[in-house]
Order: C-alpha cells, then sequence, then structure tokens
C-alpha cells in the first residue's frame, strides 16, 4: 500500500496570551493514495481540533469592624451658694457612620476560535482494480469561557452616644438650669454583590 500523506501547520502552539491574541490555524493537510494493488484497502483520517479557554475566578473575604463613642454630657454644676444662677447647656451628641462595601468585578471577551481554514488536498488515483480507498479530513473548534466570583463580608457597627448624665446637686440660693442637646445616631451599610460580564467574541 502506497499512502502519500503531509501535515503543515502554520501556528505553533504558544502561550495562553499569544493564543487569545493570535487566531489558531488548522493544520493544513495533503493525503494522497496512489498507486495500490487490486483489491486492495486502504484508509486515511485526518482530525484537527482547536479550542481555546478562559478562566476568571475572584475570591474576597472582607471584614470591617466599627466602634463609635461620642458624649457631650456627664458635666457637674455642684455646690454652688449665691443669689445668682447656675446653667448647663450641652451641645449635641452626633454620631455617622458610613460602610461601603464594593464586590469583586470579573470582564472578559469571548476569544472565539479565531480560527484560519485549513487548506485541504486529497487524491485517490491509480489503484487496481476492486481496491477500496477512503479519505475523511474533519475540522472543529471550540471556546469555552469560565467565570467564578465569591464574596463573603461580615460587618460589625457599634455605636454610642450621650448628651445626658449632668448633675446639678447642692445648690444653694438663685436658679438651676440644665439644658442637654441632641444625641443622634447614623449608620448606613451597603454592600454591593459581585458582577461576571462576559462581552461577545469580535
Amino acid at each position: 500500500m502506497k499512502l502519500g500523506y503531509k501535515i503543515t501547520t502554520a501556528l505553533a502552539a504558544g502561550s495562553l496570551i499569544a493564543t487569545l491574541l493570535a487566531p489558531a490555524a488548522f493544520a493544513d493537510s495533503t493525503v494522497s493514495i496512489t498507486g495500490n494493488g487490486a483489491g486492495s484497502n486502504n484508509r486515511v483520517r485526518i482530525r484537527n481540533h482547536n479550542s481555546k479557554t478562559v478562566t476568571q475566578t475572584n475570591n474576597s473575604t472582607i471584614s470591617n469592624s466599627v466602634s463609635a463613642t461620642s458624649t457631650s454630657g456627664n458635666n457637674n454644676a455642684n455646690s454652688n451658694t449665691g443669689p445668682g444662677s447656675v446653667s448647663t447647656t450641652t451641645g449635641a451628641s452626633t454620631q455617622t457612620v458610613d460602610v461601603s462595601v464594593g464586590g469583586s468585578t470579573n470582564t472578559a471577551t469571548d476569544p472565539g476560535c479565531g480560527c484560519t481554514p485549513a487548506t485541504n488536498s486529497a487524491t485517490i488515483s491509480g489503484n487496481g482494480a476492486n481496491s477500496t480507498n477512503r479519505i475523511k479530513i474533519s475540522n472543529s473548534n471550540s471556546s469555552t469561557v469560565t467565570q467564578s466570583n465569591t464574596t463573603s463580608v461580615s460587618n460589625t457597627v457599634t455605636t454610642s452616644s450621650n448628651s445626658g448624665g449632668n448633675n446639678a446637686n447642692s445648690n444653694t440660693g438663685g436658679s438651676v438650669s440644665i439644658h442637654t442637646g441632641t444625641s443622634d445616631q447614623s449608620v448606613t451599610v451597603s454592600v454591593d454583590g459581585s458582577s461576571n460580564t462576559l462581552n461577545p467574541a469580535p
């Protein structure tokens, strides 16, 4: 049996980056089945396959612990004597806590196959009577993109605000007054989920 079989590859294997940037190329195939005797059985099968795989993984673990304390109270005006007046005035005790957590992000562009069609040549000639000759050439390609995001967020916020606890004891004569400011607290916690973006193949 005489078989002629030649494969030339237009693009050698390279790194993942090179693979994504440069188009893949099927191997060029030249096959000939010639000059075989009568009753011979000759078969050639060639399979070319190109594949591209992109994998993105994000794992984020975020822990926030916030403790805030403010006070304008606990003032004392004690044991005053006289016809005058005793006055205690406290300002406002205000707290504002904002916690913002952004999720992780994956962005990828499907590289597609980007394959250059192969140049295939098949020849069956000059074989004897009753010979069986078969040539089969198949080309296939695939592109796979996988994106994964895992985000774990733990937020603990503790606040304490005080404008009270003021004392005016044992004062003699005059007038005594205590004015306390407001005690305000504002807590905002914002968590954005993770996102995956897959752009279509160019």
